[in-house]
């Protein structure tokens, strides 16, 4: 690791226009007793908002407090590296002004006297520090020029070792320290050293979900620009002061691309300047080439001694400290992450365990979508004209963002068969590689276009839109004209005529299925076309499979009652104890047959039924609820809730009277919700949320662990229970991450106050394994499948209850 420290050998501070004059021997403070001391420990415990802050804002608390009960004049906070050689100021306060911004550094062989009593002392206190053996070699440098006069220094200690000091100073007069000032001296030092172990273990836990959350990603085969994007996105919520940017190494060792940069109100500017770094000199030199961590914890002093040009650009955005982690797999370093911090770094020890385990857990991932797409790639091309295949134009359609529109334009040379047989099929090839390569000339003219031959003479063009440009027309009418150009093929001038047919998603279709077969039926009119160009439109595809008829039958079916709910037991995984059930939505279909929830429910959401099917859940719901306690079933029933209705104003006020209507506890009753439509509005969604707490009601979250939702969040809904999303249950019995990542989401959802459900369970094996893991609740076919009422109520007898 490269810790590049610019030594500034006394903090930066306004004391020096504050120097007071020496006024003789001040004497302890008469009204800081052993009840004093006490007091204000006790309080500063109980200020909830102390536990919570950031870090430096709760030291400054601590040292306010201190300062305020001793009268004198500066209090700071240092941390001591693992060798005992530095200490370094994290925090400070002034009399008078409040927060100081910390700055400086001490080292053991500049003030070997000063350490060797810090060291030795769990309490220092010098009456005199101008003329004490103990600080002798801080006089000069230090002590003098900021009028210090009296100190005491109280240690911080971690297993017995040094970890840092709470410096008290006193300025202008000398000061006999009592023992009762050292006591609360101690105290306080202990009492920073509580917070900031608190601190640290906050910081842990939101590194681990940012790792358990890269490791989800990296299963869902995402390519390496895409992880890369989700990374940083997730970086830049861990570190908020910070833009987080991923670079890619040039082949040619010596350039480094800026892949994504990701943050809060990044100027222009400053991506510019930054989106191509030379690697040859400087410390990214250090980082791409020997694969080491390196930190710049303040721009500022690397300013004023060594001249590197990302500096300046730092500094003149307002950036205070870069670090750089290089991902580094098989000896070859495949990229590097740039943290761009507002702020300097002062706890580089505690930061620098964090960053290595950044890059562990995104070298493996990252280097996996790397080899991965180089064998897609090679899987993905067609031999005869070097262009993706079909199989590869799904996969780039199912990676777009949800934001993005794909225009894709599929290509038929009407008439390749008849010279394909005149000719012969060499010749015939040759004319497609030729096509080919005017395709991907085409291409090259548009930002986010790919071309690719499906099979025989159809190709296509995949363009990624921004939404708002619509290009289709008029680059189908600059491929029709590219390639009637004649190719000259055995001593003749062949023009081949091609038809083109255009569809763009999400209007078109969803899918690279959906998609294809739009731009199939436009090829189909492109054929009856004067210039052989067709848009898609949805008339003209009367074989189309559309909803209308679906939607019309799932009305009537709610209004007939011809949809039922299901119940499935939720068991205790300890006792065997019946906790809940989940209620299951069924629609068996006279026609299609079973037809899954999620299916029906997009139909409804598409067709504004939601809300009538929402209703007829919940009344049907709440009714069997009170049906089940007067049969003495005592047990909450879980209800999901849709998108729709999270961020419905109306739905908690329909639940209250449903719950009065057929005298039901806010208690009998859960709400369901996934992960991912809670943070789909989060805002509004809280505001309901808000409204459910007020009566009474908990909520389970569904799906845990494959969105992004914030502890912050979670912390405001009133939970009940935490679900685990079922992929993380399946293997669990031989994948040690699945086994790590439940182990934190226990953690996480126990430190809540919530218990912990695993949906799934499908055998002993499974729900021993999560036994152990800690999970409180097990749901799955391993101890019933859902029931029907009727079979819910003869069976119930068979659990305890």
């Amino acid at each position: 690791m490269s810790l590049e420290h610019r030594s500034i050998n006394k903090p930066n501070s306004s004391r020096d226009s504050r120097v007071m004059p020496l006024a003789g021997m001040a004497r302890s403070n008469p009204d800081v007793t052993i009840e004093y001391v006490r007091q204000i420990i006790f309080s500063l415990h109980k200020d909830t908002k102390l536990w919570q802050a950031k870090l430096t804002d709760a030291l400054v608390q601590v040292l306010g407090a201190a300062v305020a009960a001793l009268g004198n004049q500066v209090a700071s906070v240092w941390q001591m590296n693992k060798r005992g050689s530095e200490m370094y100021c994290i925090a400070q306060y002034e009399l008078g002004i409040g927060e100081v911004e910390p700055s400086g550094m001490f080292l053991r062989d500049d003030y070997p006297a000063f350490f060797h009593s810090v060291m030795e002392s769990r309490v220092l206190g010098i009456e005199d520090c101008l003329d004490d053996i103990r600080t002798v070699d801080l006089v000069k440098p230090y002590l003098a020029p900021h009028g210090i006069n009296a100190l005491m220094v109280s240690t911080i200690r971690r297993e017995g070792q040094v970890f840092g000091a709470v410096m008290l100073e006193q300025l202008g007069e000398t000061r006999a320290w009592s023992s009762v000032e050292k006591e609360l001296g101690s105290a306080i030092s202990e009492l920073i050293n509580q917070v900031m172990l608190v601190c640290e273990l906050r910081k842990q836990n939101q590194l681990l979900g940012l790792l358990n959350s890269i490791a989800n990603e990296s299963g869902l085969k995402h390519s390496p620009d895409k992880l890369a994007q989700l990374g940083m996105m997730k970086l830049s919520q861990l570190f908020p002061d910070a833009w987080a940017g991923f670079y890619k190494i040039y082949d040619n060792r010596e350039t480094a691309k800026l892949v994504c940069l990701v943050g809060k109100e990044i100027p222009e500017l400053a991506r510019s300047a930054i989106e191509e770094i030379p690697i040859k000199d400087g410390f990214i030199r250090t980082v791409t080439e020997l694969g080491e961590i390196f930190v710049i914890p303040d721009c500022e002093t690397w300013a004023d001694s060594v001249h590197l040009p990302i500096v300046d650009i730092a500094l003149g955005v307002g950036i205070r400290s870069i670090t750089s982690i290089p991902l580094k797999s098989g000896g070859e370093v495949l990229g590097f992450i740039q943290l761009w911090s507002h702020q300097k770094i002062y706890n580089l020890e505690v930061d620098y365990e964090g960053y290595k385990a950044i890059a562990t857990t995104f070298t493996v991932d990252y280097a996996n979508a790397v080899n991965l797409e180089r064998l897609q790639n090679q899987a993905h091309l067609d031999s005869l004209t070097g262009l993706y295949n079909r199989e590869r134009l799904q996969l780039d359609i199912e990676r777009s963002e949800e934001d993005e529109s794909n225009l894709l334009l599929l290509i038929e040379l009407k008439d390749f068969k008849q010279v394909n047989d005149t000719l012969g099929r060499i010749s015939g090839d040759r004319m497609l590689a030729s096509i080919a390569s005017r395709l991907s000339d085409v291409a090259e003219d548009y930002p986010g276009a790919t071309a690719y031959r499906l099979h025989g003479a159809e190709f296509c063009l995949l363009v990624t839109e921004d939404g708002d440009k619509d290009c289709g027309e008029l680059l189908a009418n600059e491929i029709h004209d590219c390639i009637s150009v004649p190719i000259e093929v055995s001593g003749l001038d062949i023009m081949l005529r091609p038809v083109i047919g255009i569809a763009r998603s999400p209007q078109h279709g969803k899918d690279g299925n959906e998609l294809l077969k739009s731009a199939d039926v436009a090829l189909g009119w492109a054929k009856k076309a004067d210039r052989g160009i067709s848009v898609y439109e949805p008339n003209q595809d009367n074989l189309r499979p559309g909803n209308l008829e679906l939607l019309t039958e799932l009305r009537e079916a709610i209004n007939r009652d011809e949809i039922e709910l299901y119940y499935q037991p939720q068991m205790d995984l300890i006792t065997g104890e019946l906790m809940a059930c989940e209620a299951l939505l069924r629609w068996r279909h006279k026609k299609y047959g079973l037809i899954e929830p999620d299916v029906f429910v997009r139909v409804a959401e598409s067709g504004d039924l939601i809300r009538t099917l929402t209703a007829w859940v919940a009344r049907h719901a709440i009714s069997q609820i009170s049906i089940f306690k007067l049969m003495g079933i005592n047990i909450p029933v879980t209800l999901n809730v849709s998108a729709r209705d999270i961020v419905d104003k109306d739905f908690p006020l329909q639940i209250k009277a449903l719950l009065e209507e057929f005298g039901v506890g806010p208690s009998d009753l859960r709400l369901e919700v996934t992960e991912d439509t809670l943070m789909a509005n989060p805002e509004r969604a809280m505001e309901v949320i808000s409204d459910f707490r007020h009566l009474g009601l908990e909520f389970d979250i569904d799906d845990f662990g494959m969105g992004y939702s914030s502890v912050s969040y979670l912390r405001k809904v009133p939970l009940n229970s935490i679900k685990i999303d079922n992929s993380f249950i399946m293997g669990v019995t031989r994948d040690e991450r699945n086994k790590a990542i439940i182990r934190s989401i226990v953690g996480l959802a126990h430190g809540l106050g919530a218990k912990v459900i695993a949906e799934a369970v499908e055998d002993e094996e499974t729900a021993s394994t999560l036994r152990a893991l800690g999970c409180d609740v097990g749901q799955g076919f391993h101890f019933v499948r859902p029931l029907s009422a009727a079979e819910f109520i003869s069976r119930v007898d068979q659990w305890v209850v």
